[in-house]
C-alpha cells in the first residue's frame, strides 16, 4: 500500500510537470507579431533618396521623395494548421503626396512558425528568423542562390520612431576608406516594416557616387 501511494504521488508530480511545460511553451514570445500578415493589410512609406554623382570632379547630390505602398492582396496557399501561410502582396508607387498610385509587379510573403521569407523580384530573402532575441544571426541568402550574408538583430522591445517595440536587424554593413555599404530594417510589434535603410557609397574616384535611401511608415492599416 505504501509502495502504491509513493507511485501515485510521483505519477500526480510528473503530471504537474508536464503541465507546466506545456503552459510555459504556449506563453513563450517568439517574435510572431513583428510582421503581422492578412489580407487587406496597408502600409504605406515615405521614402526619401539621395543620390551622390562625382561626374565633374566634385560631389554632387540630388534629393528624391516618393511614396511607396505595399498591400495583402491574397493569400495564396497555406496548411491545414495555418502554420505556413504565403501571401500575394502588390505594391505602388507615386511621385508626390497628391497623385495617384501606380502599380508595379507584385511580391510574394511567407509567413511561418520558423520565419518570413519575403520574395523580392524572384528572389527568396529570410527577413526573420524565429525565435527572434538580440544578438541572433542567420544567413538572410539561405534560401537563394547568393553569397551568405549574416543578418544580425541588433536590439529588441526597444523603442524607435514613437513605437515602443521594435526589433532591429542588420543585414549587411561595411565601411572602409573607398567604400561604404549599409542594409537595414526595423520591425513594430502588430506593425511590421517601420524604417529602412539602403546605403551604398563607393569614393575610390574624385568624389562620391552612390546613393542612400531612406523608408519611413507613414501610415499602417492592420
Amino acid at each position: 500500500m505504501k509502495q502504491l501511494n509513493i507511485l501515485l504521488l510521483f505519477c500526480s508530480l510528473a503530471l504537474i510537470a508536464c503541465t507546466d511545460d506545456d503552459a510555459a511553451q504556449q506563453t513563450i514570445d517568439l517574435g510572431f507579431s513583428y510582421q503581422p500578415a492578412d489580407v487587406g493589410s496597408e502600409w504605406i512609406y515615405k521614402v526619401d533618396s539621395f543620390s551622390y554623382d562625382d561626374n565633374t570632379g566634385s560631389t554632387n547630390i540630388d534629393t528624391f521623395t516618393y511614396w511607396y505602398k505595399e498591400v495583402v492582396a491574397q493569400k495564396l496557399s497555406g496548411n491545414a494548421d495555418e502554420t505556413e501561410r504565403t501571401f500575394l502582396i502588390n505594391r505602388f508607387f507615386k511621385y508626390s503626396d497628391s497623385a495617384e498610385w501606380k502599380q508595379a509587379n507584385s511580391w510574394r510573403l511567407i509567413k511561418s512558425n520558423t520565419q518570413i521569407e519575403k520574395i523580392e523580384e524572384n528572389i527568396s530573402f529570410i527577413k526573420l528568423l524565429f525565435p527572434l532575441a538580440s544578438g541572433k544571426k542567420w544567413n538572410g541568402n539561405m534560401a537563394n542562390s547568393r553569397d551568405r550574408e549574416n543578418y544580425t538583430i541588433i536590439w529588441m522591445d526597444a523603442p524607435f520612431g514613437g513605437h515602443e517595440q521594435t526589433c532591429k536587424v542588420e543585414q549587411f554593413k561595411e565601411k572602409n576608406l573607398i567604400e561604404e555599404i549599409t542594409r537595414e530594417e526595423i520591425f513594430a510589434r502588430e506593425t511590421g516594416l517601420v524604417y529602412k535603410v539602403s546605403d551604398s557609397l563607393n569614393s575610390q574616384v574624385k568624389g562620391t557616387r552612390g546613393y542612400r535611401v531612406r523608408y519611413a511608415l507613414q501610415t499602417y492599416k492592420p
